[in-house]
């Protein structure tokens, strides 16, 4: 930007490298970030004039900012899958990609179903999109179908019309396909993806048609026992139950361990029950008439709830967010599993990895094992006592206890 005249500045030329705004324009201005312009060979000392008064001190700031390119309207936090903990994927029953379609809630001319599933990805900032039932075939390019996303990996149906899976990557992500894990037999994408800080997530994108066998499930289920055990494993694909709606999926790579939560509740075993018992013969008990129920039951919860706290002792208790039947036993044997997982991790010998496999199935075994026994127990003791079976109850449902002061 210069001024005509240093002296008395009253016009002023702006020149631009990026953007050319004919005279009839001259008072719009066109962000120089607009990826079309930017492709434009247009000569990079090109000057254009905008007729500028100083009074109006506004309009010059105004476009000093917009000069500046990189200055938001209004700024915000951005959202990319670099920051993100996770994977946002969309998925989706296509029916066909290219077939014509009236858009939703318009009678349009019919448009590709290509330049609506564009729309669609390119509005929610999707990590991954899984597709099934593309109906694709090389007529389409992959580059055609989302320009400038990232990687696109195709299994088109052969031989006849119908099915057929993609899966798009975005830039920014790395990605292996993991043509090991594939059938040639099945309509089946597997993919790994990696992040930093995180282990590498198996993706798999699976679609069986309605006719298939047995054998195509056979196919899959042998690709999934060729993975490692500890493995992090998704998988996308069809319920045919509504598998025409659009999923949108959030994977969370990273988890924190639940707080115990810390709570006060009445200990009866302390309790003075023939005091409680003999406190509404004792005690005058207020309560205000009024038209309202539910004042009346205010009242009287109010007026019981002292009497109880009175002679209830109340003690606080937490939480540790494990079920009933994981007791010490089991807690020792899991720590030590863990730590044959850190060594093993640390030094990837055959002894350690002995030892952590050996670890494994006994901690399975005995958790199963624990679990059974305390079924057995509450199955025997229900008649009598129904404690246990409302403590399974709320370890297995996360209900609330009822006996809860706030």
């Amino acid at each position: 930007m210069r001024s005509e005249d240093r002296s008395t500045s009253t016009n002023i030329s702006i020149a631009s490298e990026l953007a050319r705004i004919p005279d009839r324009l001259c008072f719009l201005w066109t962000s120089t970030r607009d990826n079309i312009l930017q492709k434009s060979n247009y000569p990079s000392k090109y000057q254009y004039g905008l007729e500028l008064q100083v009074k109006h001190k506004n309009l010059h700031l105004l476009l000093c900012i917009l000069l500046a390119g990189d200055v938001a309207t209004n700024p915000g936090p951005t959202s990319d899958s670099q920051s993100r903990d996770g994977f946002k994927i969309l998925y989706l029953n296509a029916r066909s990609l290219k077939a014509f379609v009236h858009p939703p809630g318009n009678t349009s001319p019919k448009v590709c179903k290509i330049s609506l599933f564009q729309d669609l990805v390119y509005s929610g900032n999707y990590d991954i999109v899984c597709v099934c039932e593309t109906w694709l075939n090389n007529s389409v390019l992959s580059s055609e179908i989302i320009p400038n996303y990232g990687t696109v990996f195709r299994h088109d149906r052969t031989g006849r019309i119908g099915g057929g899976v993609l899966v798009a990557i975005k830039s920014g992500i790395q990605v292996t396909h993991r043509h090991d894990l594939e059938t040639d037999n099945t309509e089946l994408i597997v993919t790994e993806l990696f992040k930093s800080n995180s282990k590498p997530v198996i993706l798999y994108t699976f679609y069986r048609p309605s006719d298939s066998t047995l054998d195509v499930l056979q196919s899959l289920n042998n690709s999934l026992h060729r993975n490692q055990e500890s493995s992090h494993l998704f998988i996308s694909g069809p319920t045919h139950i509504a598998d025409h709606y659009i999923v949108e999926i959030d994977v969370q790579l990273k988890f924190k361990r639940a707080k115990p939560v810390k709570r006060q509740v009445f200990y009866y075993r302390n309790g003075k029950f023939d005091e409680l018992h003999n406190f509404p013969t004792r005690n005058t008990i207020n309560i205000t008439p009024t038209d309202d129920i539910d004042n009346y039951w205010e009242q009287w919860k109010e007026t019981f709830l002292t009497a109880v706290k009175k002679y209830i002792p109340v003690r606080t208790v937490k939480d540790t967010n494990s079920p009933p039947w994981i007791d010490q036993e089991v807690r020792i044997l899991i720590h030590k599993k863990y730590r044959a997982l850190k060594n093993y991790r640390m030094n990837r010998s055959a002894t350690c990895k002995r030892k952590l496999r050996s670890l494994s199935p006994k901690t399975k075994l005995l958790i199963r094992r624990k679990h059974q026994e305390y079924l057995a127990k509450i199955e025997s003791s229900f008649s009598v006592n129904s404690k246990l079976f409302w403590s399974y109850h709320k370890a297995i449902l996360r209900t609330e206890q009822i006996c809860i002061t706030k």
